[in-house]
């Protein structure tokens, strides 16, 4: 089999990697179409040799209707290109070229979706509409398209969080942080077409956050591409492919992040989450109020958000608490890798096995 895999955003190699592994070892060829992007470029070197790795350009660094449209369209072009020359049996991504190019071509497309349909609603429209399959965690909202939606019993961190699949111990960190615990804080740049006028940390809050934490331990600051706010002593300078070993970890994890909030959650550390999505996203709702393994606090609340970080640092009791709170929500959730490697494999059978029968999936557990 032939499956071309699409990626836009260091997000998607993770979520996609251990699957393309377990696909390559059983004699399918593997083409990858991954943006032109440095952090993705410097993580897709991790994949497998025999995986054909095709660079397409990166996105417009002007944004605007017209910008994005000329994206879409040499985008499509580019996929299009590709699977005219590579004549892939199956298109897999998380955006709507591999979608729309697949319903073209006659492809069969799958689409890995883990944000509410009303979130992004222009990849929803554009994307969703045109995939044949839509594949989401049981907490998320895909009404509009859920005949063609397979709910699945994990979160997309867990394709590569899992602990089958994912141990801090093995690898070794550059940074030695044996001697004293350390914290975590990450910002975004909110410069997604969704993240219009959302908040979240700010320089003036960010120092009153730095202030609580010093005396607790050594503080590290990740900026996403394009900000720069100061702040320089807490830059944390590591290796792209180190970030969820460090994250593991960390003894606390402060952001506006939402993908790392989870990805904490998913390693049982300590996290607090801080912008306007909170209450909002069906995956840390349930994160959140089933698991309690996130806090979420509005931008509107910092004075919330320093006292909740004091009760973070004063109590050694998080620690602890967060991996039992972790243990009991893999009880329940699925190793997604394993789960997306035998739905591709299957496909379509596989869609008619989860109709039928959508317990099937508890096997992955």
């Amino acid at each position: 089999m032939i499956i071309l895999f699409e990626m836009n955003h260091p997000a998607h190699f993770h979520l996609f990697r251990n699957t393309i592994a377990s696909l390559s070892k059983g004699g399918n060829k593997i083409i990858v179409a991954v943006k032109n992007k440095d952090v993705l470029l410097s993580l897709i070197k991790e994949i497998d040799n025999k995986v054909l790795v095709i660079n397409r350009r990166d996105t417009p660094k002007r944004r605007g209707v017209i910008a994005n449209l000329l994206w879409l369209i040499q985008n499509n072009i580019a996929i299009y290109a590709i699977c005219q020359k590579c004549h892939p049996d199956i298109l897999v991504g998380c955006n709507y070229a591999t979608s729309q190019i697949g319903r073209l071509l006659s492809i069969p497309s799958l689409t890995f979706a883990e944000d509410d349909w009303f979130i992004t609603k222009e990849i929803a429209r554009i994307g969703y509409t045109f995939t044949s399959t839509l594949l989401s965690p049981i907490s998320c909202n895909m009404d509009p398209f859920k005949h063609k939606t397979i709910y699945y019993h994990g979160f997309h961190k867990l394709a590569y969080l899992h602990p089958d699949v994912f141990n801090s111990k093995r690898k070794k960190l550059k940074i030695d942080m044996k001697e004293t615990q350390y914290f975590l804080i990450r910002l975004s740049a909110f410069n997604a077409y969704h993240d219009h006028n959302v908040k979240g940390l700010h320089p003036l809050l960010l120092k009153k956050v730095i202030d609580i934490l010093k005396p607790h331990g050594k503080i590290f600051l990740s900026l996403e591409d394009g900000l720069n706010i100061g702040f320089e002593e807490y830059r944390l300078q590591i290796d792209p492919n180190d970030m969820h070993h460090f994250l593991a970890n960390a003894a606390l994890f402060i952001g506006d992040s939402q993908s790392m909030a989870v990805e904490s959650a998913m390693l049982g550390v300590p996290n607090i989450r801080f912008n306007d999505f909170v209450g909002k996203i069906g995956v840390l709702n349930e994160i959140e109020n089933k698991w309690s393994l996130s806090t979420g606090i509005h931008s509107s609340k910092e004075m919330l958000l320093l006292e909740t970080i004091k009760d973070h640092v004063d109590n050694n009791y998080y620690l602890n608490e967060y991996q039992v709170r972790r243990k009991a929500m893999l009880n329940e959730k699925i190793n997604v890798s394993k789960f997306m490697t035998w739905f591709i494999i299957n496909y379509p059978r596989s869609v008619s096995i989860l109709h039928n029968n959508p317990d099937y999936q508890v096997r992955f557990i």
